[in-house]
């Protein structure tokens, strides 16, 4: 677990102080060793990885005369800290995390564990809302209107229910006591 945070804190560093697209790309191919020798599910975690190049590709468009290399620049930095990151947690389970955090104040600790917990509530929700529309002929895209009128109420019903979900886990969590701190 050490060596996880070292090289976490070490590509956090270089971030900051490394400008040279070679070192990220480096690392990246470093990174991608690891995860192929890991016999973790590779297409997945890359695709995850490449989730923020989205948000990164609405800025590039935003920002006139950007040139290819400093797009690619900020892509590797990017896909760096974002790949690391999934490694770490992908390779570690979340409670040995959380205990690598005590040296963070206690509520952020137990709201980092609450937030993770919560992400399954919101799964499993999500994947019972698509069932359910599935099961019950959705309409598809050839009637537009329709199909943003269930796509709202479906979201509408997510919100809900999760928020339901969680003041029962909250409500579960005070019976047995729970002072806002992790145990672990």
């Amino acid at each position: 677990m050490g060596f996880k945070l070292a090289w976490l804190a070490l590509v956090a560093a270089a971030l900051v102080t490394v400008y040279d697209l070679a070192f990220f790309v480096a690392t990246l191919g470093v990174l991608v060793l690891f995860l192929v020798t890991s016999r973790l599910p590779v297409a997945r975690i890359l695709a995850a990885a490449a989730f923020p190049l989205l948000f990164l590709a609405v800025l590039f468009l935003s920002v006139k005369g950007l040139a290819f290399g400093a797009a690619a620049f900020f892509a590797a930095r990017v896909l760096t800290m974002s790949l690391s990151v999934l490694l770490l947690m992908a390779t570690t389970p979340f409670p040995r995390v959380l205990a690598a955090l005590r040296f963070l104040p206690r509520f952020l600790v137990a709201g980092l564990f609450l937030t993770y917990r919560a992400t399954f509530i919101l799964a499993e929700v999500i994947a019972d809302v698509a069932t359910a529309y599935r099961l019950r002929g959705a309409p598809g895209w050839r009637r537009p209107l329709r199909a943003v009128d269930n796509l709202g109420r479906a979201v509408g019903y997510v919100v809900m229910t999760a928020m339901e979900r969680s003041d029962r886990a909250a409500a579960a969590l005070r019976v047995r006591g729970f002072d806002g701190r992790i145990w672990l």
